[in-house]
């Protein structure tokens, strides 16, 4: 509680932040121990609410408060070290970043700044499994800020309503938040995690611990608060050590194990107890200050790494980008974040110009990037089409032409064969490879989609057994095969194609499928192989001479290859479809460029326009030498 002498600096309240960054940074650096270190910024949500509310009421009482003030502590304390980190971040996304990237990339200068990371993630990546977002941990600022917006303006209007009121009013919404964050965590999880209502409870929390320090009587029992401050510490420790992958619907009823912790070590711990005694220790307490600067360092760090290809596994490696995680919040802690909280050293004017100005260079910074495609002109002319390779556009790509033909009613006087098309994303490749050039003149599609989590399989056994446990909800909610309207265009159709992402305990089914199919169906029924190009490295390739590219020959997953012969000789071979064979011939490896020099797949495993028409030729050739269309 260091910003503001009106308050009583607690040793041990620095020590908690220590608890809470530190979980929080080596869950991102990919400590096993720590999968539930994110259970870090519920306690720095719980800490925040408890010294803003204390900072108000110390001063609504003293008479000395005021918006202005408030505002400005919040832009010394925050801007500074927040626009250092992302200056830093804009010059490595510069140097490293390819056009795809640093469009995204872009999209974080301008929400950062803005305090809105958090609406802009809940849109787009997520948190748990989220690509290349180096400043994806600014989603919890845009929370406080959110916070911070909101909180003084309620104080101002219902002061004068009296402390009890007050609190009862923020009880409610406690509840309530609570009630939103537990029904988000099964609906809506992304928008639980990343929004100030279902985050809003967590930072009540800490103001009502503030309402009884201050307002209330304190019990100052020795042994009570010995056993509460040290309680408070391990139900912290169950939830960072003991909650994992299967938590992370969060924040949920289960997000009350951290909080209550973070309530009770606020209320009860003390250098006269042994839970504010360990928190008063120097180490935490040093890393208690600078813990703001470390949260602000090391995710970029983590992201940044992975591009110059920093084995993230390694021990040693993620260690030493820890340390120096540390080292570099240090020096912006001492450098940066003490200087400007100093008013003699800069007015209050010069700090809202200051943020004013910063702000606005990098929200245009931000909106050039995304109106360059990413600063694509960083790269020669002859690379930027490679270089411009966008998993986003490509995805879309993807998804809209098999969207627009979802169960589309066949037209019966277009002569052209009737094709239902059943499948994922392997199928909406397909789907487009028919309908980019020639095939589309032999045929007229009509889509569906089942994912390859679920098993793009027509048969009668439960096969829940074989689902992962985050998609059995999809998996009984979904119809499948069931689908009364599906049913009625495989009856309607002359062919009926199933394309997927084949998982080996799929690829053992399908026989028996396809005879089902076939039986309902007729002999109409076709399996599509799987495709794979290996890994696509975009910088090794933008690193080779055109010619060198035309040459070049991928390695394909040995797991794919394995899956494919397995579908290949348990299928007749009339019945099988080998995408696999037609793009790559009988190899474990792949070329990954047409003949004019594009790439054929983004992603190792999804064609991009060019892969869908090169896709296209190969078909269209091995169904006119086989008999399948005619000419």
């Amino acid at each position: 509680m260091s910003e503001n002498t009106s308050v009583h600096y607690r040793p041990e309240i620095d020590g908690l932040r220590a608890v809470a960054v530190i979980p929080v940074i080596l869950f991102h650096a990919g400590f096993s121990l720590f999968s539930a270190g994110y259970v870090g910024v519920d306690v720095f949500f719980v800490v925040s609410g408890y010294l803003i509310t204390s900072i108000i009421l110390s001063e609504k009482k003293a008479g000395t408060f005021s918006i202005s003030n408030f505002y400005e502590r919040r832009a010394r304390r925050i801007l500074p070290a927040l626009f250092l980190v992302i200056f830093a971040s804009s010059i490595c996304a510069w140097f490293l970043l390819l056009p795809g990237d640093f469009q995204e990339f872009s999209k974080s200068l301008i929400a950062a700044p803005a305090f809105v990371s958090n609406i802009l993630f809940w849109n787009g990546t997520g948190y748990f499994g989220a690509g290349f977002t180096p400043l994806l941990h600014t989603w919890s600022l845009a929370v406080e800020e959110q916070f911070y917006l909101l909180y003084p303006v309620f104080f101002l209007l219902t002061w004068r309503i009296g402390i009890r009121w007050i609190v009862t009013i923020l009880l409610v919404i406690f509840f309530l938040s609570l009630g939103l964050a537990e029904w988000a965590s099964k609906y809506h999880p992304t928008a639980g995690f990343f929004l100030l209502p279902t985050r809003g409870w967590e930072l009540a929390a800490g103001a009502f611990t503030a309402f009884y320090l201050i307002e209330g009587t304190p019990d100052r029992d020795a042994l009570k608060s010995h056993i509460l401050s040290v309680g408070g510490l391990m139900l912290i420790a169950i939830a960072v050590f003991g909650f994992g992958e299967k938590y992370t619907q969060w924040p949920s009823l289960y997000t009350l194990v951290p909080v209550s912790g973070t309530v009770l070590v606020i209320l009860f711990a003390s250098s006269r107890n042994a839970g504010g005694a360990m928190l008063s220790a120097k180490p935490f307490v040093v890393i208690g200050l600078i813990s703001y600067s470390a949260y602000l360092w090391h995710h970029p760090l983590f992201e940044f790494s992975k591009i110059i290809n920093i084995d993230n596994s390694s021990f040693i490696l993620c260690s030493l980008l820890v340390i120096l995680t540390f080292t570099l919040a240090y020096f912006s802690w001492k450098y940066v974040e003490t200087p400007f909280r100093r008013k003699d050293k800069m007015s209050r004017r010069e700090v809202f110009v200051f943020s004013l100005s910063a702000s606005l260079i990098f929200l245009l910074f931000g909106i050039a990037g995304l109106q360059t495609d990413g600063f694509i002109n960083r790269f020669s002319e002859a690379d930027r089409h490679l270089a411009g390779t966008n998993a986003r556009a490509n995805s879309n790509y993807a998804e809209v032409r098999f969207k627009s033909l979802e169960l589309t009613v066949f037209d019966r006087n277009d002569r052209r064969l009737k094709v239902v098309l059943i499948g994922d994303s392997y199928a909406k490749d397909l789907a487009n490879a028919v309908c980019e050039s020639e095939l589309n003149n032999y045929l007229q599609l009509s889509t569906f989609f089942i994912s390859s989590t679920q098993g793009n399989l027509y048969l009668e056994e439960d096969l829940s057994k074989f689902i992962a446990p985050e998609n059995l909800a999809a998996y009984s909610r979904d119809e499948r095969f069931d689908h009364k309207e599906l049913r009625l265009r495989m009856k309607e159709s002359d062919l009926i194609w199933l394309a997927s992402n084949w998982k080996g305990w799929q690829a053992r089914l399908v026989p028996k499928s396809l005879k089902n199919l076939e039986n309902d169906f007729g002999e109409k029924v076709f399996i599509f192989g799987k495709k794979n190009f290996g890994e696509i490295n975009l910088r090794k390739l933008l690193s080779m001479s055109a010619s060198e590219r035309q040459e070049y020959v991928n390695p394909i997953s040995p797991r794919h290859v394995e899956i494919n012969a397995l579908m290949k000789g348990t299928l007749p071979d009339r019945k099988f479809i080998d995408i696999s064979f037609l793009l790559c011939g009988n190899k474990s490896e792949c070329k990954l460029f047409t003949g004019d020099g594009r790439l054929i797949s983004w992603d190792g495993g999804h064609l991009t326009k060019e892969g869908s028409r090169f896709l296209e030729r190969r078909i269209l050739e091995n169904f006119i030498s086989t008999g399948f269309l005619t000419k």
